[in-house]
């Protein structure tokens, strides 16, 4: 009899708890910006003044073709004015954003060209993120 009362009791609050889950759940729902492609006048342009070769990081079959991705989906490097640590975090953020996100082509003048990462980036390339930028901010 007491176990009877006791699943009585809990069966209610069992209920509210999983689909109180499934609300969150639902609300936690990644939107991504829709990339939109540069022409190919545009791509041609930028690729012609281009001074610095492809970047390593961009493989070959990755779609680049966008010139102004979002800004917090754009995998970023270590500058005069950007640290490691900062631009690692910067990095690992995009990465665990769920969104697909870009890695630069190049530089040139009038900016790099970008290729998009189809998809959001796996638990693997997250996790070695998560350990090299606890490596490069280490205060």
């Amino acid at each position: 009899m007491r176990f009877q009362i006791l699943i009585f009791l809990i069966t209610p609050v069992l209920f509210v708890f999983f689909n109180s889950h499934e609300v969150i759940a639902d609300t936690e729902t990644v939107v991504c910006p829709a990339p939109v492609a540069a022409s190919l006048d545009e791509i041609a342009e930028v690729k012609g003044q281009q001074s610095s070769d492809r970047n390593p990081f961009a493989p070959v079959e990755l779609d680049c073709k966008y010139l102004n991705p979002p800004k917090h989906l754009m995998l970023i490097e270590s500058s005069a004015t950007v640290s490691e640590c900062q631009a690692n975090k910067h990095n690992l953020n995009a990465m665990k954003s769920g969104c697909p996100y870009y890695v630069s082509e190049g530089d040139g003048a009038e900016g790099p060209v970008w290729c998009i990462q189809d998809g959001p980036a796996s638990n693997e390339l997250i996790d070695m993120f998560t350990l090299l930028t606890n490596a490069t901010c280490d205060e």
